[in-house]
């Protein structure tokens, strides 16, 4: 389904626009050929972005997938703080 704005669906955002998958696993919904390989697809982020807080509120490979998509490279010594900053300051 496809929203105006924003959505958080089990605990990835999705930007506006962009296709959420409404099925739920507890329902016995089959299993996509990414999720059961162990991937799961990232939603695309629009570059130039402003995040708040709230945003960066995430795990750190997360936080390092969230850079990469905006064009940042991270070295694999930074630290979370470092990433979120590099962020806030797009």
């Amino acid at each position: 389904m496809i929203f105006p704005f924003e959505v958080k669906k089990n605990g990835v955002y999705y930007p506006a626009g962009t296709d959420v998958p409404m099925r739920s696993e507890k329902r016995g919904a089959k299993k996509s050929p990414v999720e059961t390989s162990g991937k799961v697809d990232e939603p695309v982020v629009e570059t130039g972005r402003k995040y708040t807080e709230e945003d960066l509120k995430l795990p750190y490979m997360k936080l390092k997938s969230l850079a990469s998509q905006n064009g940042i490279k991270v070295d694999k010594s930074a630290k979370a703080e470092e990433i979120k900053e590099l962020l806030r300051a797009l």
